[in-house]
């Protein structure tokens, strides 16, 4: 919590907290009024009147740079000689696995950036033996460098696995934006229909509650959606409804807006004049705003959330900031900016689940995670240290991601890495890289005809374990 806190806007934070508390206080008064709580509007965080300027912006460079001392900090007493620190490594550890566990959840967003920085120290800890930052302290001797690196090297791999995991789980999240994509093609009309199957668990009515959704006519049951039967609406719409209609209003409105306000053509006498063909302004690229819907689901939850936690103030101050130093990057301020004044916002909340499917789909798109193969090439690296206990380490690791994502086993880099540590010299080195081999060769043909001769070759092994190991596979 302090570390959120300490990356999350200086000293307006307290400010910010407040007024989204006030807010979210007025909108329940309206809501209890009129029984329709109003949008929540981004235009009462501080500086958003002035989409992009240097304020909010500047929070998000003061908050990375609080998160990069704080990196340097651990990094550094882990990198100490000292005997006082060495328990830091375990406390790294424990850390970076309880960033991993908020990384996907809106309500504590500066945990994907302070793992973004320890990944790239862990990383640079493999390839130059210390991070820069701490190359003005004292050279930890052979053996202390070799126990980073073997910490370093576990945790990559929890890292890499656990990324990968949530990857690959949140690759259904993409149907959320198109219907026939997430329901298939055909449509039950009743629920004893037997394509009548709930979209989020894939089985059938089973004597439960079930609410047939009115945009695309698919049945869920209700503790899916997490909906009680008493409290069933009328009309219901389910999440991939909605978010496909939000994403097809805003890019309808966006191209409206800009149609209207077209700039007019002048003829040779600079007279303005109207243009005889219509000026057919495109709407705005489809990614862009499903990334813009899926930001704008993540400020409706959080901002309903601020009404009883006010760390949900502080994600909201922190996410801003850091949407907006994304759109002036990616060049899309504008339709940023347009979402900012509320031009396009609409108050319906996603169930939690979607939510979080949303904003891991968000998280995913960094390019540190979008291209795992990066980090995972250190540890393969590694698998070249003089140490055995290091190269053991490094594909105990790589075991444990592989269980993860088997396709990387056909990654020639992964490949050759794994071939050439048969020929180890040290016997519990080669005992692993057959284990890996074995995990998933009678799963996955395709491998036993790659690694076939490896692990012939190794009957002969002299290592009797190892033999014993190739029979057993």
């Amino acid at each position: 919590m302090e570390i959120v806190h300490a990356c999350s806007g200086g000293s307006a934070l307290s400010t910010w907290s407040h007024r989204t508390a006030l807010t979210a206080d007025k909108e329940a008064a309206a809501a209890s009024a009129d029984g329709a709580p109003p949008a929540p509007t981004p235009s009462d965080a501080p500086g958003v009147k002035e989409v992009g300027g240097s304020g909010l912006q500047g929070s998000f460079l003061s908050a990375k740079h609080a998160a990069k001392s704080i990196v340097e900090q651990l990094f550094t007493r882990c990198m100490s000689g000292t005997v006082s620190d060495g328990n830091y490594r375990v406390i790294m550890q424990s850390f970076i696995e309880d960033l991993i566990k908020c990384m996907f959840h809106p309500e504590w967003p500066c945990a994907e950036l302070i793992l973004q920085l320890c990944t790239e120290r862990l990383v640079m800890l493999l390839q130059k033996g210390q991070p820069e930052a701490a190359a003005a302290a004292a050279t930890p001797p052979v053996a202390k460098l070799s126990q980073l690196k073997e910490t370093a090297i576990v945790v990559l791999g929890n890292i890499i696995g656990e990324v990968k995991k949530e990857s690959l789980a949140n690759e259904a999240s993409a149907a959320l934006f198109s219907s026939s994509a997430k329901f298939g093609s055909t449509r039950a009309e009743s629920i004893d229909d037997p394509d009548a199957k709930c979209p989020v668990c894939d089985h059938a009515w089973e004597q439960q509650f079930m609410i047939c959704c009115d945009g695309c006519q698919r049945w869920f049951h209700g503790d899916c959606v997490d909906l009680a039967e008493g409290d069933a609406p009328d009309s219901w719409k389910c999440d991939g409804c909605l978010v496909v209609e939000q994403v097809e209003y805003i890019r309808t409105q966006a191209a409206a807006e800009n149609t209207s306000t077209a700039p007019v053509r002048k003829n040779k006498k600079q007279k303005a004049v109207a243009s005889s063909d219509s000026i057919i302004v495109p709407p705005p690229d489809r990614e862009a705003v499903e990334q813009l819907v899926a930001k704008q689901f993540v400020w409706i939850h959080l901002t309903a959330r601020a009404v009883t936690y006010p760390s949900a103030a502080d994600a909201l101050q922190y996410l801003y900031s850091q949407w907006i130093t994304e759109a002036k990057h990616q060049k899309d301020l504008a339709l940023f900016q347009s979402w900012a004044r509320q031009t396009h916002f609409r108050t319906n909340q996603l169930s939690l689940r979607s939510l979080t499917m949303l904003f891991s789909r968000l998280t995913l798109r960094h390019a540190i995670w979008s291209d795992l193969m990066r980090p995972l090439s250190f540890i393969l690296y590694s698998l070249q240290d003089k140490d055995a206990k290091l190269r053991r380490s490094c594909l105990r690791s790589l075991q444990k991601i592989l269980a993860v994502y088997p396709e990387w086993m056909a990654d020639p880099k992964v490949f050759l890495s794994i071939r050439n540590r048969f020929l180890d010299n040290a016997i519990s080195v080669r005992e692993v890289a057959l284990d890996i081999v074995g995990d998933f060769m009678l799963t996955t043909p395709e491998l036993a005809r790659q690694y076939y001769f490896p692990v012939v070759n190794s009957i002969n092994d002299a290592g009797h374990s190892v033999r014993n190991r190739v029979v057993r596979i």
